[in-house]
């Protein structure tokens, strides 16, 4: 496996340049790319290079998916610079702004330098790749695929270990990783195959739906990452009959009973996977009182609440950008991003956020609209509704703003789809490969 699955990296990698949209594939799924690697090719993580060596290859690859995009697209760059993405623009920037007063200003800087090209790379480049609804379709249909194989290797890996209720790599008795990307990545590949009602993939499609449902939910579970598995299984089991449309009883039955078996799955899994502390922590009272809990955030939102208002200029402009980490609880912010944009940015960080969310929703709705009727693109364009939701649960449970740009970048993908479609009604229509109806 040393050499195996760095070699499906490869693969994939240049993959994109025949089918640029599997780099988006390859940025959603980064840093779980970046684990998986590490976990089985040690020396990958042996030196700070073997460490950003797959930024480096997946940001470079985005670059050429992004170039090979304008080639082949006619009028490429329509819709690219959109409402979504002028917001979310001027929302970081006015972040920055802020770091003149914050008291977090040293530690948001060092922040800053590491982090200012995922704005590139997810914000500027990702959303060209992604130009009409066959590109979301593929991409859908490229994180089934991907999210299976990672969620496959990990489960099976000799790399991964458990300690404290969590799976992660590792080192000298202390996890050395991060399992809240592995519990992202086990929530969005649960979504894709529960919602993704597709024949793309002929007499396996259902196979592969079903891998990427229990392989999807025994990742989250073994992270250990509660938010991220409660989140994906219940925005599984709503989205379950919007992705398909219900003409009688009998297709309402469907939806019913598939919606009940997501949720059983997942509690089966849970009682199967989790016992003593592991266990403990998906309990009621943990979720509520423990360590990173719900308690915990809203104590969070607390603290910088009192901050905000304890200062009359506060008030108008924030306390700034990572002024949370300043405040001496040992937590660099307060894991709550809705939070975050009125207390450290002010009144126009708040109305910059709230615009954005605005617009979103409309996109959000446009879309469901635009697959209604459609039997193929209706669970594409549900599971893509899914996901902005499921990120952006995440992004007020564990986000902070420079840190959310998978969200970013989808919403301002799917703005720039909404207005090529207005722009260029001819490349509007989805096409796919009018691929027959799943009523799985």
């Amino acid at each position: 496996m040393q050499i195996l699955f760095p070699a499906i990296v490869l693969l994939a990698c240049a993959w994109s340049f025949r089918r640029p949209v599997w780099a988006v594939v390859l940025m959603i799924f980064l840093f779980s790319i970046q684990q998986v690697l590490q976990a089985e090719a040690p020396w990958v993580r042996g030196t700070p290079l073997g460490n950003q060596l797959i930024n480096y290859v997946v940001g470079s690859v985005a670059i050429f998916a992004a170039g090979i995009t304008i080639l082949r697209k006619r009028e490429a760059f329509v819709g690219w610079v959109n409402f979504s993405f002028v917001v979310i623009t001027a929302l970081l920037a006015w972040s920055v702004v802020t770091l003149l007063w914050s008291p977090g200003r040293d530690l948001a800087l060092q922040v800053l330098s590491l982090r200012w090209v995922y704005y590139v790379i997810f914000i500027l480049v990702g959303p060209i790749i992604i130009a009409d609804l066959d590109d979301i379709a593929e991409l859908l249909r490229g994180l089934l695929v991907a999210g299976i194989v990672l969620c496959l290797v990990i489960n099976v890996s000799s790399g991964f270990e458990s300690q404290y209720g969590r799976i992660g790599i590792l080192e000298a008795g202390k996890l050395q990783s991060n399992p809240l990307a592995l519990g992202e990545l086990g929530g969005v590949v649960l979504i894709t195959g529960a919602l993704l009602r597709t024949q793309s993939f002929g007499r396996l499609s259902l196979l592969l739906r079903i891998a990427a449902v229990v392989l999807g939910a025994m990742t989250a579970i073994k992270s250990g990452s509660r938010g991220q598995m409660l989140f994906a299984a219940s925005i599984a089991t709503i989205g379950y009959p919007f992705s398909a449309r219900i003409r009688n009883i009998g297709s309402f039955v469907a939806g019913v009973v598939g919606m009940a078996l997501i949720g059983l799955l997942v509690v089966t899994l849970a009682s199967t996977l989790l016992e003593g502390f592991a266990a403990k922590r998906f309990s009621v009272e943990e979720l509520l009182y423990g360590s990173s809990s719900t308690s915990e955030r809203i104590s969070n939102v607390g603290v910088l609440a009192s901050a905000w208002a304890s200062s009359p200029i506060a008030v108008f402009v924030g306390v700034g950008y990572y002024a949370f980490s300043s405040f001496g609880l040992g937590i660099e912010y307060s894991h709550v991003v809705a939070a975050d944009m009125l207390f450290e940015l002010g009144i126009p960080g708040a109305v910059l956020y709230l615009c954005l969310v605005v617009r979103e929703f409309g996109v959000c709705r446009w879309l469901l609209r635009v697959g209604r009727d459609d039997d193929v693109m209706r669970p594409v364009t549900a599971l893509y509704v899914s996901l902005v939701l499921f990120y952006f649960l995440l992004s007020n449970k564990q986000g902070d703003l420079w840190g959310i740009v998978t969200l970013f970048m989808l919403v301002c993908a799917a703005d720039r789809v909404r207005a090529r479609a207005a722009a260029l009604p001819d490349q509007a229509e989805f096409d796919g490969s009018r691929e027959e109806s799943a009523s799985a």
